[in-house]
Order: C-alpha cells, then sequence, then structure tokens
C-alpha cells in the first residue's frame, strides 16, 4: 500500500520574526525577487512569500499567511506542484503520519 504524503514548509520566518534587507518593488514572484539577492528578507534560507506555491496548487492547500507559506494538511494530496516551483527549495513532501520535523532549512 503505498504511503499518503504532504507538503511541509521548512521556514518560521514569519512577518513578525523575519528582518527585511531591502523594500521589493518589482513583480510579486518568489522566483523573480529571488533573482534579487535572494529576495527581501535577511534570512537567505527563508519563505519570501509571494505564492507562486498558491498559485500552482490545485487543491487549495496552499495559502501565504503573516508573509510565509502555510500548507492545509487535510487538503494536501502531496502532489509536490510547490515542491517544484520554489525557488528556495523549502517546501518538502513528508509521509502523512509524520510528526516531526525542523522547521527552517538553514544549513
Amino acid at each position: 500500500m503505498k504511503q499518503k504524503k504532504r507538503a511541509i514548509v521548512l521556514c518560521d520566518g514569519v512577518d513578525a520574526k523575519a528582518k527585511v534587507k531591502y523594500e521589493y518593488v518589482g513583480y510579486k514572484s518568489c522566483e523573480a525577487a529571488n533573482l534579487n539577492s535572494a529576495g527581501p528578507k535577511a534570512c537567505f534560507f527563508g519563505c519570501i512569500g509571494y505564492g507562486d506555491c498558491v498559485r500552482v496548487c490545485n487543491f487549495d492547500a496552499v495559502k501565504i499567511k503573516d508573509g510565509i507559506v502555510e500548507i492545509d494538511e487535510k487538503k494536501c494530496t502531496g502532489c509536490e506542484a510547490c515542491v517544484a516551483v520554489c525557488p528556495k527549495g523549502i517546501i518538502k513532501i513528508i509521509g502523512a503520519d509524520s510528526k516531526v520535523y525542523v522547521k527552517c532549512a538553514s544549513k
């Protein structure tokens, strides 16, 4: 039997926690912002939060909340569309029954 999977976000850099290094005024796309000094947030590894992953999710499982991606595990099918589009690589697929993971992609 194939194990059910879900997406997780390896970032906890919500607006209240994440420092901003510059004001980004370009096209609101994570991919575009990432080309400009890895995005406006001070954390090189952090979620940019412009929603490229939201736009590709066909299951309404991905939202931007407080400046970072939030995934509704009840709606997520583990299709990996959000994983493929994230320029930071902070969205990962794990087993749906996994309980523990580190919510940070910093090396």
